[in-house]
């Protein structure tokens, strides 16, 4: 019955495309990936404040898809789970104070934002992944006297790493690593989504003052034989990684499994083999190979976030996105592009160039590899910086695009849509 509703959703899906290209006259449909982070993280996409009734929140949520839409986007990067909450109904962890302005407390009238986005993102032939931060706890231990009773922080408190006011959980504990792929893969059991997603928050970032985080404990316990602690490290998030993708393909093989790491793998002082870069290093200082994980086949995609522009000499966009695209193989690379940085990204100046984004995406196309982009964040592409949006809708995203097949996952392609009618409003 599953795969069944699958293929009528692929058959859906190519119907709706088709139909869009017979009317826009594209002979030859484009297989591209257009996409849009839709944070709910302390409102910064939706729903625009934690205090609305459901019909306001809902009335957002589908505006906010029709503009989407009408730009061309054709996939969505919904955040469900920020800090070990959840923009759905689970019974694992509690409802997010960023629906609600309570942790824990349920929409009233009761339902479900997951499901509507789903249900509303089909009606529109878009995807939907679910969004995860598999780690990321507490965003400031200030706050959790307002946390529910029922949150990890509090029910585990010896499952935290603290660095300053964040704590997240202690990705050496193998039941930490049980807990959180229990959590998604819940999600995705429940839920008719296309993707699971990670971002890149994985152990916490370097900080910028103070002492870092204290593993000394979970080392102690958890070697599994390795004595160098960085290495260790990298081997955590490497189990996580394999055994999130192969639980997915146990349960649901048709849904794409992907994370959006930081832009630099290694700079190529460190590595050869890395990128002519001289920034952070994500291999070195925050323990996520994700160059391992795309050459082991553990991700269907990933979304590196080349939030950079084209010309900026510590991590020149022209100089990382080739880079990238050498890693694909069989696997997709997805641009992770910066809306947030247009007309507005400090000392570069580059990114007060009307061309810069559409620059970009030209030379996303030219890569063989590279095949979408995904822009952080939505509100960022709406409001219309320097005209992106209309870049986008009447240029570059004007005739609509099939997502990119992936024939990894499936190579067995619907029927041909047949019997098309079409019927002219307005």
């Amino acid at each position: 019955m599953i795969k069944k509703q699958f293929l009528l959703k692929s058959f859906f899906f190519a119907a709706l495309s088709l139909l869009q290209f017979s009317l826009y006259g594209q002979s030859s449909p484009k297989h591209e990936l257009r996409g849009a982070w839709v944070t709910t993280f302390v409102n910064i996409d939706w729903p625009s404040a934690n205090n609305l009734s459901v019909a306001t929140q809902q009335t957002q949520l589908i505006n906010l898809l029709d503009q989407l839409q009408s730009t061309g986007i054709n996939a969505v990067f919904f955040q469900v789970r920020s800090q070990c909450d959840a923009m759905y109904s689970s019974q694992l962890e509690p409802w997010s104070a960023d629906l609600t302005g309570l942790q824990g407390r349920a929409p009233s009238p009761s339902y479900d934002p997951l499901e509507f986005i789903i249900a509303a993102c089909r009606q529109r032939g878009i995807e939907v992944h679910a969004w995860f931060n598999p780690f990321r706890a507490v965003s400031n231990f200030n706050n959790i006297a307002s946390f529910s009773a029922n949150h990890i922080a509090r029910t585990k408190p010896e499952w935290l790493l603290a660095q300053g006011s964040l704590r997240i959980l202690d990705p050496g504990i193998p039941q930490v690593r049980d807990y959180v792929i229990s959590v998604f893969m819940d999600v995705l059991r429940r839920y008719d989504v296309d993707g699971i997603h990670f971002d890149d928050y994985f152990y916490p970032y370097p900080p910028s003052s103070g002492s870092p985080f204290n593993d000394d404990a979970t080392f102690a316990a958890h070697a599994r034989g390795f004595t160098n602690r960085q290495d260790w490290r990298r081997d955590n998030i490497n189990l996580f990684i394999q055994r999130s993708h192969d639980s997915i393909r146990a349960v649901k093989p048709w849904v794409k499994f992907g994370v959006s790491p930081f832009g630099i793998w290694r700079n190529q002082n460190s590595d050869g083999s890395g990128s002519a870069t001289n920034g952070m290093q994500s291999y070195s200082d925050i323990y996520a190979d994700s160059k391992k994980w795309i050459q082991q086949s553990w991700v269907d995609y990933l979304t590196p976030q080349l939030y950079w522009s084209i010309g900026f000499s510590a991590a020149n966009y022209g100089v990382l996105l080739p880079w990238w695209n050498g890693l694909g193989g069989s696997r997709h690379i997805y641009s992770g592009m910066a809306a947030y940085k247009v007309n507005n990204g400090g000392t570069d100046n580059n990114w007060n160039q009307v061309t810069q984004i559409p620059n970009q995406i030209r030379m996303n196309r030219q890569h063989a590899q590279v095949q979408g982009q995904t822009f952080f964040s939505t509100k960022n592409v709406l409001a219309n910086p320097l005209g992106i949006r209309d870049s986008l809708r009447n240029d570059l995203f004007k005739k609509p695009a099939l997502l990119p097949t992936m024939p990894l996952k499936d190579n067995q392609p619907p029927l041909p849509a047949s019997n098309l009618t079409a019927q002219i409003n307005g």
